[in-house]
């Protein structure tokens, strides 16, 4: 089943964000949370999400060092970074880390459907021109004869 992955030390902010998506379209996802960056890892090795949400400053570690792990080892996977900060140079790092968003905390509703709207027709695009691309490479390997064979 597909799901989505939580990592946020903070219990106020992971039920929240569960509560937005368990009330939204996209309550048929499952939705998984973890508290750490060590956990977190673990949980992500073992599900394989289809987005990750992930908390900035972690008890046991950073976000984005833990984001930047995880790409090594999914780089397809949709990261979004949520923190209180509002500062310019956590959002600069996941951009440049190769995260999907950055969202401020609290999250609103909009904000979080609005993103995870745009991860999912995203991944949908991308899952569309893998299979044509295999389609095509398939077909070129068709080997058609023309005429009796002799």
């Amino acid at each position: 089943m597909a799901e989505i992955i939580l990592i946020d030390d903070d219990v106020e902010a992971r039920h929240s964000i569960k509560e937005v998506f368990k009330q939204s379209s996209y309550s048929y996802l499952s939705f998984v949370e973890e508290d750490s960056f060590e956990k977190g890892f673990e949980l992500i090795k073992q599900r394989e999400p289809i987005v990750l949400f992930l908390e900035l400053s972690l008890p046991d570690g950073d976000g984005i060092e833990l984001g930047k792990k995880v790409l090594r080892h999914y780089p397809n996977l949709p990261i979004v970074l949520l923190s209180q900060l509002q500062m310019f140079e956590p959002v600069h790092e996941a951009i440049n880390a190769g995260f999907s968003g950055y969202l401020l905390k609290p999250v609103t509703k909009s904000e979080a459907l609005q993103v995870l709207d745009r991860l999912l027709i995203k991944g949908l695009v991308r899952e569309a021109n893998d299979y044509v691309r295999q389609e095509k490479t398939e077909e070129e390997n068709d080997f058609y004869l023309i005429g009796p064979i002799r």
